[in-house]
Parts: structure tokens; sequence; C-alpha cells
């Protein structure tokens, strides 16, 4: 392109009439240029991307990873989840064995058919509204708001442990069952918001009871008003947990005559 003109750029030049085409011209061969360039580049970006792409394909391919021997890999996926005899870990999605049965379909089935990957299991729910500080406006709103949350939590909760129960297959269990189901300070609004959530716990009961004759190690911590709101634990029998080797129940429920079924 011309010098002359372009030398004069960054000064207080002005192009007399006769120039101004001149320039014109030269502007829009720039231009054409420009875009030219710009369509190259975005036929360039797009073959890098698709390159890209088959070259993460290819580190698929080739992943240490994928040649893990499938029982290697179960050990790993235990060993996420703690020594044998350490505590269960709550059910949720961060749990280990959760995550692995996550990352892929091949990861998935392996997880699910590694039965002591799901033995542990600790069911403890969410605190009730009954249980937190009364609010200070609008007590009756909030708490009822409050309750339609912790039932949700709750259901999904059952949901859970209905089939987590199972996963394990015939594995022995480790259980940790952690429930409230009374307060003795409770207002007579929080008594009358948590009437209805008794047959949320005994369902949580009730769950964990359907495999105590494979119950290996169990802590059992349950408050209650009632000893009929837990009489399938209650009147458990030895017979009814053959394995069971390791109990801790609390005080209260160890003074209840038909705790030594128990023990």
């Amino acid at each position: 392109m011309d010098p002359y003109f372009f030398e004069r750029a960054n000064t207080n030049y002005t192009p007399t009439d006769e120039e101004i085409p001149r320039i014109r011209s030269i502007r829009n061969t720039l231009q054409t240029a420009v875009a030219s360039f710009d369509r190259e580049i975005a036929l360039l970006q797009e073959r890098r991307k698709n390159h890209a792409q088959d070259l993460e394909r290819c580190d698929r391919l080739l992943a240490p990873m994928k040649k893990v021997p499938d029982d290697v890999l179960s050990s790993i996926f235990l060993a996420c989840c703690g020594p044998s005899d350490s505590k269960p870990q709550t059910m949720s999605p961060d749990h280990p064995a959760v995550v692995a049965s996550h990352v892929c379909r091949a990861w998935r089935r392996l997880a699910l058919s590694t039965a002591p990957l799901w033995s542990k299991l600790a069911i403890i729910p969410p605190s009730h509204p009954r249980d937190s500080t009364p609010y200070p406006e609008h007590p009756y709103t909030l708490m009822e708001e409050a309750k339609v949350r912790w039932e949700s939590r709750m259901g999904h909760l059952v949901d859970m442990t209905r089939i987590w129960i199972y996963r394990p297959r015939a594995w022995p269990l480790s259980t940790v069952l952690r429930l409230t189901m009374a307060n003795a300070s409770a207002t007579d609004l929080a008594e009358d918001l948590a009437a209805p959530v008794t047959p949320l716990f005994t369902a949580l009961i009730d769950l964990a009871c359907s495999v105590a004759f494979r119950w290996e190690r169990t802590a059992i911590d349950i408050v209650a008003e009632r000893n009929t709101d837990i009489d399938t634990i209650l009147t458990l029998k030895a017979e009814d947990v053959p394995l069971l080797h390791t109990v801790r129940p609390p005080p209260d429920v160890c003074a209840n005559r038909h705790c030594g079924h128990l023990l």
C-alpha cells in the first residue's frame, strides 16, 4: 500500500480532494483483505476445535484407568469409603459410593455390583422446625413453610433409604439410626405442626428393621415420646438379628424392658 498516506495518518495532515478517492480505494482493499483473514481464522478455529476434540477422544482411549482391573477398581472405591470399621457416612450425593456410580456407565455397573460399597447405612434425618428457635414474626406462616421443606427432604430420605438398603444384597450391614421424635420444650404451635411427622420417622425405622437380619454393627439413638412409635425396633428379638455383634443403644432405651432382646 502507499506509504505516503500511512506516514501521515498520525499527523494533522488533511488529504486533498484529489487524494480522498485514492485513500478510499486503499481502505476498501484493506477491508476486503481483513474480512478474508477473518474467514480463514474462523475456518482454522473450527478445524482446531475438531482436532482438539479428536485429541481428547484419543486421550480417553489411552487413559491408564481403562486398564485397571475391576477388582482393583472396586478396592479403590472401597478405600474411598474409609476403613471397614469406620463410621457410616450420611447418605448424600457426596457419598463416595454415589460419586463413583455417577462417573460413567461402566463405573456405575461396577459400583452397584460392589455390595460392600453400600453396606454402611447412616439414617440421620434433618432437624424438624419444631426443634428450631421460634420465629419472631409471623411464626405460623414461617414454620409452616419450613415444615413443608422438611417433609420434602424427609420424603427424599425415605426414598433414598428404600433404594440403599437393598444395594448391599446379602452383605452384612453397619447402620446408624438417629431419630428425634419428641421435644419436651416444643410450643403448642410447634407441636401442632409436628403432629403429622411420626409416620415419616416410623417409615425410616421400618425400612431399617426390614433388613435387621443383616445388621452386623449398629448405633441406635432414638428419642420418642411413646414406645408405640418405635415398636418395630423395640420388639426385635435375638433371632431377628443373627449377625449382630455390636450395638450402641442410648441409655433411655436400655432402660426399656423390651431392649434386652437387642443385647
